[in-house]
This record gives C-alpha cells, structure tokens and sequence, in this order.
C-alpha cells in the first residue's frame, strides 16, 4: 500500500516550513532511522509473550495506521525538497536511504512517527513488560522520531500529524480486542 499509493498520487503539496531548516542535517542518525525496521518487526513478538490483549490491540493499531496513513498520502499527497547530505560515509548510507523513497509524497503522516508512537503506548500499557525494557523501547522510538528530522526524511508536520492517527489507530485497536475474543481475533490473523 505505502508504495502502491504513489501511482495514484498527483499535484503533491510542500509542507516544509521556515522552522524546519532550523533542524541540522545530521547524516549519522540514519542509522537510528533505520532501527525503526528491526523495530516494527520483533516487538510485537516481545509484547505478544507478556500481554496478548496489548499484542492484539497493537496488531489492530499498526493496520489501521497503514491504511489511514495511504488514504491519507492518497487524498491529500505531501512532499518537500531534501537537503543533499555531503559525500561520505554516513552522506552515502542517508542517500541510499532517499533512494528509496521513491516520489517522496508519503510524508504527511509520517509512518516511522505514528508507529513510534503506537510502539510507544503499546510498552507502557504492556503489563509484565520489565521497567527497563519499557524504558529501552521509550527512548528507542523517541530517537527515531528525532532521526526522521535530522536526516531529514521528515519535517515537523509529518511528526505532529502522525500523533492523531496513533491515537485513533489504537482506539481502533481496543474497539477490535472488545468485539472479539482473543481466539477469534488471533484466528483472523493467522496465527
């Protein structure tokens, strides 16, 4: 769907702001941008041992994000002109990272952000979830947030708009887990 949506997409609108050039171009946390994968993929592996409703409602939470997150970048396509990181190795690792960015319009929210912050509720809500273990995940997706700015595949706005879309994505995810029993629910899923 993230990359589907471009073939769709037309006339995208700037949203970079003056506020945002404030914001230094820091190549090297590109490598803290990309935890973000590692991330999305064994969390809710994590989670799913200590809580199976949250693992649930986290579930539910990430699909309602992708799909709200592409009608979004469909409706209304967003995009802005990234700064040319300088040649080196840390220049080079963030480029090969634009590169697959492809049209750069599915800005608006952002999806590292709004998944950042479903991870975010998910470790705090998670009973059993160690104290450091929540503190790990918390500064963790806090400083991813942070690497979106300063590698510059985001700006403000795409951080600020994704803060809604967690918030309805994971009352999407408590509407779901109340619907269904866990059996029903994990059944759907394939698990």
């Amino acid at each position: 769907m993230y990359f589907g949506c471009e073939l769709l997409q037309h006339n995208p609108h700037n949203v970079k702001k003056s506020f945002d050039e404030r914001i230094p171009l820091r190549p090297a946390w590109v490598y803290v941008y990309v935890l973000w994968f590692p991330l999305i993929l064994f969390f809710p592996v994590m989670i799913y041992f200590f809580s199976e409703k949250i693992y649930i409602i986290y579930t539910v939470a990430i699909i309602a994000d992708v799909i709200i997150s592409t009608i979004a970048y469909v409706i209304y396509p967003t995009t802005f002109e990234r700064k040319k990181p300088d040649k080196g190795f840390f220049g080079d690792s963030l480029k090969f990272i634009y590169f697959f960015s492809f049209k750069g319009y599915n800005c608006a929210p952002s999806m590292h952000c709004s998944m950042c912050y479903i991870i975010g509720y998910a470790a705090l809500a998670c009973p059993g979830l160690a104290v450091s273990l929540r503190v790990a995940v918390i500064v963790l997706v806090l400083a991813i947030v942070a690497a979106t700015q300063l590698t510059k595949q985001h700006v403000i706005i795409d951080a600020v708009t994704a803060i809604p879309v967690a918030f309805v994505s994971v009352a999407a995810g408590y509407i779901v887990n109340s619907s269904f029993t866990t059996d029903v629910l994990i059944g759907f899923l394939g698990l």
